[in-house]
């Protein structure tokens, strides 16, 4: 999913699209793989990113009610839906 169309699907939501949700779905968008929260949060924190890990989660809760991201339950990794 382009950073536009997430951008729009945020909005039309009537959401605010924080610089930690920004964060944190350019670090999804960008894996080669699916990560845990976890990593999501050492990744930003190697990159000189900050932001907390309650604020990865709450943006992650919020991806997955808006349908752009699954967990994987068994082993807590995250993915972006691709069809979006």
């Amino acid at each position: 999913m382009n950073k536009e169309l997430f951008k729009n699907i945020v909005k039309d939501k009537k959401l605010k699209l924080s610089h930690p949700r920004l964060l944190v779905y350019q670090e999804l968008s960008n894996a080669d793989r699916p990560l845990s929260p976890q990593e999501v949060y050492q990744s930003l924190l190697k990159k000189r990113r900050k932001i907390g890990l309650t604020s990865i989660y709450r943006s992650l809760d919020i991806f997955e009610s808006l349908g752009i991201l699954f967990k994987k339950k068994k082993k807590k990794l995250l993915e972006l839906k691709q069809e979006l």
